[in-house]
């Protein structure tokens, strides 16, 4: 089927999910719970590429959210947009529709601050693929495999992320 002739609530469907893919790179930036709770649905999972899981609900995802704010934004409050040290970027979005289930891939830039350098540098380039249903008649983030690569080790041990990431915050 060509653009032309896709039809209009597919193309309404995946104006929605793509508007869930930007929203959840700004929620990385922000750290915002509120933000996740829009998009991700109560039994979502985020998974690693070879199948680890990191997250198993949401209930999952909001600790880790707890913990990025004390770790990468500090200054966040409830109420508040704070951006805090790292942006993700979002771009190259692939998305299929089928009836209330959809799946996207994307790549996904993340850049921060280096602090001894005093530049912004790439942290990593990976990619997404997602997945989606739609309930009570609106899209929601079911499943967000996570595709790591090309990762700037420096800026990994700077800001302890990756295979640097404390104990503590490990799942």
């Amino acid at each position: 089927m060509s653009a032309q002739d896709e039809p209009v609530a597919n193309i309404a469907d995946r104006i929605a999910i793509q508007d869930l893919v930007v929203s959840y790179a700004k929620a990385r930036d922000t750290t915002d719970p509120d933000a996740y709770r829009q998009i991700f649905a109560e039994d979502a999972v985020i998974a690693l590429a070879d199948g680890k899981v990191m997250s198993k609900d949401l209930d999952e995802i909001l600790a880790k959210v707890a913990g990025d704010q004390v770790r990468f934004n500090p200054g966040w409050q409830p109420g508040m947009t704070s951006y805090g040290i790292m942006r993700h970027e979002v771009c190259n979005v692939s998305i299929t529709v089928s009836g209330d289930c959809a799946r996207s891939d994307y790549y996904v830039n993340t850049l921060a601050y280096n602090e001894a350098e005093k530049r912004p540098e790439i942290i990593s380039v990976a990619r997404n693929e997602d997945e989606y249903r739609r309930r009570a008649g609106r899209w929601w983030i079911t499943k967000s495999t996570l595709i790591f690569g090309w990762e700037n080790e420096a800026m990994g041990k700077a800001l302890r992320v990756g295979p640097y990431t404390p104990p503590e915050y490990r799942r």
